[in-house]
């Protein structure tokens, strides 16, 4: 399977550093909560669109490609748009686990900054609900990993 040309490592420890940013340039006592807050939505959201409609419309445009390179051949579809075809097949769906990852990371950092605000400022109530569904997010993305760990083939979210 071919990786993505994103190093994930990197945009992790780029992703920590923006959320710490975000912590030291907000000056009220939701710092702990608002910057982290709008990343994790747009990590979802990037998420939803690439899983709901970049991955759908390239894998059509592929397939149709094929269909047509196999009209044009008489029944078979060359080799060379066949492997083209299949490496960007495997290029579109190899993004889905690098946006997955980022949303496991940046749920674990809203849940750990959600404490923090809860043992620093002086807003419990704010703190310890968005720590509780940040924790409850965490453990259903532990869950999952563990759930398709123990599948017998491989799946890719």
């Amino acid at each position: 399977m071919i990786q993505p040309a994103i190093n994930i490592i990197s945009i992790v420890l780029a992703l920590i550093g923006l959320n710490l940013l975000l912590v030291f340039f907000i000056k009220s006592y939701k710092r702990f909560f608002s910057g982290q807050l709008i990343l994790f939505i747009l990590f979802f959201i990037s998420g939803g669109v690439l899983r709901l409609y970049i991955i759908p419309h390239t894998l059509h445009s592929l397939e149709k490609q094929n269909l047509e390179d196999k009209n044009k051949n008489g029944g078979t579809v060359s080799y060379d748009t066949w492997k083209s075809s299949r490496e960007k097949r495997n290029l579109v769906l190899s993004y889905n686990p690098v946006t997955m990852n980022l949303l496991r990371v940046q749920a674990s950092l809203c849940f750990v900054f959600s404490l923090i605000g809860y043992f620093i400022t002086t807003e419990k109530r704010l703190f310890k609900r968005s720590a509780l569904f940040y924790g409850i997010i965490c453990a259903s993305f532990i869950g999952l990993e563990y759930y398709l760990s123990t599948l017998p083939f491989e799946v890719n979210l």
